[in-house]
């Protein structure tokens, strides 16, 4: 398996004209530019589905 190398991102939380950080929009088109074919927002949304199927609690973390 490759290595996932991520950016350095200078100004990530700079928010953008259209109000979004600068790390969000910046990681979207990192993911999209290597075909990963998932979004880091993906990866959020498995990280906590798996935690709520082994009864994790987030407010510990």
């Amino acid at each position: 398996m490759q290595p996932l190398n991520l950016p350095d991102l200078a100004n990530a939380l700079k928010v953008s004209k259209s109000g979004s950080l600068q790390c969000v929009i910046r990681a979207c088109h990192f993911f999209q530019e290597r075909k990963y074919g998932f979004t880091p927002h993906d990866l959020r949304h498995a990280y906590n589905h798996r935690g709520h199927h082994l009864n994790y609690n987030p407010a510990a973390f």
